[in-house]
């Protein structure tokens, strides 16, 4: 995705930084000219829209961090047209990739119609590319126009120096996943972020945050404590720690080789069940009977839950530990649990990884790993094949039937790719 300007005589407005920046704005999303609209009043057909290019790029600079770090909500270009027409261009990051849609939008006043529809799933990193030219383009064509002292420019040089500082960037990255700015956070936010960073690490810190938008944090990280004093012991699973190395060393979890996390799931639950010869008719009752597959003999549930949050794997060293929350269906604590043994299994764990409830790219991949160690899709298909519906597949299985539903629906996306 990426925007193309070609500069035009200052436009028309009180505002020195919308006169300085009118343009010829052309935006690309997989290949497709998607500003390409038609407007009722000439009755005529154009591939770029002719507007300022600052109110876009203030846009893109104002939720920089929660573009390029967030895992969940979606970001409307259509929110930074101040007035003039865009197209209806949706941003959703997932931590890893940023997907891109695009609709056919249709405004009354001007009435002109965006007539291309486009979807593009781009690397964070390369989006991270396409939206600094662009806004650092904005911003040298202020200069250039002798426009100086502007928010975006003031805004942009934050980022930049955030961005040249580990120890800032990482806080940036932390409120980004929140949903906070970290240029306006009050203390009590800042205060908050800081002290899940002493429980979290890295990226699992922000999946954390991205699951607590609106949550008191404090809370969670009480449970969190409590649950593991609670547990202790009880929640270690001995036999994962060899059977991580044992899949990583069969190149099961290559975590940035696939645009798509269900493929990375899906791969890793096929080495574990090979590694632990897991039969495919083989039905769990409850988490005991997944933790005794692990080498847990006395395996306990924490007491209590909090919102967003299912589960928690810890690196243990030699057994790692996986706390589970008290959900109120049983289906959901074994999916909770298998969630987190493949978290364990594809992802570098420093100390502790959240099992949350958002759709995150890492939360994607449990959940593909946690479906067909429960369901194999070998097995489900052909249940599919003999008539059977997905919520009785789920009900055999022991599964929820949204989980069934969305592995039947990626595994025909398989087949067919």
């Amino acid at each position: 995705m990426g925007f193309s300007v070609e500069w035009q005589d200052p436009g028309v407005s009180s505002s020195s930084e919308l006169r300085a920046t009118f343009c010829l704005l052309g935006i690309d999303v997989g290949g497709s000219c998607v500003s390409r609209f038609f407007d009722e009043r000439y009755s005529r057909a154009h591939d770029r829209i002719a507007m300022p290019a600052y109110p876009p790029a203030q846009g893109i600079a104002r939720f920089w961090w929660p573009l390029m770090a967030g895992r969940s909500g979606i970001f409307l270009l259509r929110r930074f047209r101040d007035g003039f027409a865009l197209p209806d261009v949706r941003f959703e990051p997932d931590g890893r990739f940023v997907d891109i849609q695009v609709e056919p939008f249709e405004y009354e006043n001007p009435h002109v119609t965006f007539v291309r529809r486009a979807r593009e799933r781009i690397g964070v990193d390369e989006f991270q590319r396409n939206m600094a030219e662009f806004v650092e383009s904005v911003i040298e064509k202020l200069s250039d126009s002798k426009v100086k002292n502007t928010w975006l420019e003031e805004r942009w040089s934050h980022i930049q120096d955030s961005l040249e500082d580990d120890e800032e960037r990482l806080f940036c990255e932390a409120a980004g996943a929140a949903g906070i700015d970290p240029y306006t956070c009050t203390d009590a936010e800042a205060g908050s972020i800081e002290a899940v960073g002493e429980f979290f690490e890295g990226d699992a810190l922000q999946e954390f945050l991205a699951s607590q938008k609106n949550q008191h944090t404090a809370e969670t990280l009480d449970w969190l404590r409590s649950a593991e004093a609670q547990v202790g012991d009880n929640a270690a699973l001995p036999d994962i720690a060899d059977l991580k190395k044992g899949v990583q060393e069969k190149g099961a979890a290559p975590v940035s080789a696939s645009e798509r996390p269900w493929k990375i799931g899906y791969a890793i639950a096929d080495q574990c069940r090979k590694a632990i010869n897991l039969r495919e008719d083989r039905i769990f009752g409850d988490v005991t009977d997944i933790a005794k597959l692990f080498g847990a003999r006395n395996f306990h549930i924490a007491s209590g839950r909090i919102p967003g949050l299912r589960a928690e794997v810890r690196n243990g060293g030699h057994a790692p530990k996986v706390i589970v929350a008290e959900l109120p269906d049983p289906r959901g604590q074994n999916f909770a649990m298998m969630r987190a043994i493949g978290d364990y299994l594809a992802f570098d764990l420093r100390e502790r990884a959240p099992i949350t409830d958002t759709y995150s790219y890492r939360q994607a991949v449990g959940r593909a790993f946690a479906v067909e160690m429960l369901a194999p899709a070998e097995t489900i298909l052909e249940m599919e094949r003999t008539g059977m519906k997905a919520d009785e597949i789920a009900a055999r299985r022991n599964v929820s039937e949204d989980a069934i539903a969305h592995h039947l629906e990626n595994h025909r996306a398989l087949q067919t790719a």
